[in-house]
């Protein structure tokens, strides 16, 4: 049995879930596919993005790993280290603090939006071709 969930959950947190999926490549970036990496229903995942729904901590786990976030950030936006901005950092060399302090400053909407280019980046870097390029502003 799964628990509950004990952390709060900010409002953005269903956008958060979203952005994350839609930035990973096309095909990967389906509720089915994402939904099966985690190990939850198809239907459950489209309860979390609209909102309709808490995950237990084992599901925001898993969220977490597969977008490789911290559980803090998918679930209240909250930045301790972000793997994305330490990959601008040491592959743009921009010193993570400095892209650390820029993050902090930003709004929600900039965060997430930083957080996405920063994932797009990481996903051409790998060779892979991502579906979409990050939303605008």
């Amino acid at each position: 049995m799964e628990a509950k969930l004990r952390e709060p959950l900010d409002a953005e947190f269903p956008k958060r879930l979203f952005a994350l999926r839609r930035a990973l490549p096309k095909e990967l970036n389906t509720q089915m596919n994402v939904a099966a990496a985690v190990g939850i229903s198809r239907s459950h995942l489209a309860n979390l993005e609209g909102g309709r729904t808490p995950p237990s901590i084992e599901v925001l786990d898993r969220l977490a790993v597969h977008f490789k976030v911290t559980r803090a950030y998918l679930a209240r936006g909250e930045i301790t280290s972000i793997p994305e901005l330490d990959f601008i950092g040491d592959n743009y060399g921009i010193e993570t603090k400095m892209m650390f302090d820029i993050f902090t400053e930003l709004s929600p909407r900039g965060q997430q939006m930083l957080t996405a280019i920063a994932l797009y980046l990481r996903i051409c870097e790998a060779g892979l071709k991502p579906s979409e390029p990050p939303p605008a502003p």
